[in-house]
């Protein structure tokens, strides 16, 4: 899913002493509007009862698995037809999905090249390609391939425009246009887009600090008489404690991780953020669980926040074990496919490695995607690189294109106080309070996962 991690503000350049101060500075407000009028909805975890689908994750991956033996057997039998190669990467896409394994966002990703190369013109497996590279982070592809379903000769029916319009949202949106992705998504909505449409507007709206309307997105996502698998409640179960944990509303945040394992358990990301939870309220084994849960998973996140876990009990030497193996994977990915790898490998970078590459890294991912994340961290590299102004620059980039997040405010007022400037810097601490009162808490470097 898909951002900024806060400990690269708190923690990664030595500067936890002065922000334990500023966080003793800035407590005065967090009683203020940004927490006065919680969503009404979120007090309650009455999600719809699951209506089809597989129950967990082990039935899940084994559905993935079925549906990707069937492309490979209808690949060997019909290896000149176009819908083969499409058969076989989305069930490869699914599988990814789910596991997070890079190889198989690859090859699907080599199997599309096939299967658009052997279709006819304007034909092909365009809507599986658009959704590959919007996933893999290659916008230009994604835009290609719109524009190949509006020139087909069969114009799309209601429902694929609202779809297409939803892509073309997210391509908005990464671009760093916060506001023609809105009108996407309205058009999406008036075409009769449903849940996707929603999750898609909850995204906007937590990246804008609007969290009574991205938790009421979620809402109506999941509201009516659409059905949906455990799966998707338990994703709209995530993003619901995603927006808790932004407000810093940690206990809410940990509910909801629990809710999202009722409805789909086994999977090791929801696992992760339960044991994310836990580590915020100050559960001591913490790291093992969550080095347990990265050991099954192979998940390189897993491993940097096992890394993290590790560090903050202060562990050296666990901690660089699990982020020398988090490395070797991210150095895998990029290879794979570096524009999907970039974002998390600065992180990795930043937390853990080396400034000229967290920096390299960070310019290469803006390049590829520049939104208001990205830029964000981009401003962690530049900072880390002692460009406090480049990193301001950076920053009001972000707050122009209408991201707002108290991570943006947090490094916003470090930047401001490296650059000398006092007073802009008090103002911006003040704005990250009043979005999360806890996000100068000395447990906050431990969000791994769903920060923002």
């Amino acid at each position: 899913m898909t951002g900024l991690r806060l400990r690269r503000v708190l923690g990664t350049w030595n500067l936890l002493p002065v922000l334990v101060v500023l966080a003793i500075v800035a407590a005065g407000f967090a009683g203020d509007r940004w927490r006065a009028a919680p969503p009404p909805e979120a007090a309650s975890l009455d999600l719809p009862t699951p209506a089809f689908g597989p129950a967990n994750f082990e039935a899940a991956l084994a559905d993935a698995d079925r549906h990707i033996e069937l492309g490979r057997e209808k690949l060997r039998r019909a290896p000149r037809d176009w819908t083969s190669f499409e058969v076989l990467a989305n069930g490869l896409m699914v599988r990814a999905r789910l596991t997070g394994d890079y190889s198989d966002w690859a090859e699907a990703r080599r199997l599309l090249d096939v299967g658009m190369a052997m279709a006819p013109k304007a034909s092909g497996p365009v809507v599986a390609n658009a959704t590959l590279a919007l996933s893999t982070h290659r916008l230009a592809v994604a835009e290609r391939a719109l524009k190949t379903i509006e020139g087909a000769a069969v114009p799309p029916d209601r429902g694929q425009m609202a779809g297409m319009a939803g892509l073309s949202g997210d391509i908005a949106f990464y671009r760093g246009d916060m506001s023609a992705a809105r009108r996407q998504y309205a058009r999406g909505k008036g075409l009769g887009g449903g849940s996707a449409i929603d999750f898609r507007l909850a995204v906007l709206a937590a990246a804008q600090a609007r969290f009574a309307d991205a938790d009421a997105a979620i809402w109506r996502s999941v509201s009516g008489s659409r059905q949906h698998t455990p799966q998707m409640l338990a994703q709209a179960a995530l993003r619901l404690g995603a927006h808790a944990l932004s407000r810093g509303e940690w206990h809410s945040a940990e509910l909801w991780f629990t809710r999202a394992n009722q409805l789909f358990p086994g999977y090791w990301l929801i696992a992760a953020h339960r044991v994310q939870a836990r580590a915020l309220r100050g559960d001591a084994t913490a790291a093992e669980q969550m080095a347990a849960i990265a050991a099954s998973s192979n998940s390189a996140e897993a491993m940097d926040a096992t890394a993290m876990l590790f560090r903050q009990r202060g562990d050296g030497l666990n901690s660089r074990r699990w982020s020398g193996r988090a490395a070797v994977l991210w150095k895998e990915r990029l290879r794979l496919l570096p524009e999907a790898a970039y974002g998390h490998a600065v992180e990795h970078e930043l937390a853990f490695g080396d400034s000229a590459t967290a920096l390299d890294l960070a310019l290469r991912n803006v390049a590829q995607r520049p939104y208001g994340e990205a830029r964000l961290l981009l401003a962690s590299a530049l900072l880390m690189n002692n460009r406090p102004q480049d990193a301001l620059d950076e920053i009001a980039r972000a707050e122009a294109s209408g991201w707002r997040s108290a991570p943006l405010y947090a490094l916003k007022a470090e930047a401001a106080a490296l650059a000398g400037r006092p007073e802009a810097a008090e103002v911006a601490r003040a704005a990250a309070v009043r979005i999360n009162p806890q996000i100068f808490h000395p447990r906050t470097p431990l969000i791994w996962f769903s920060h923002g």
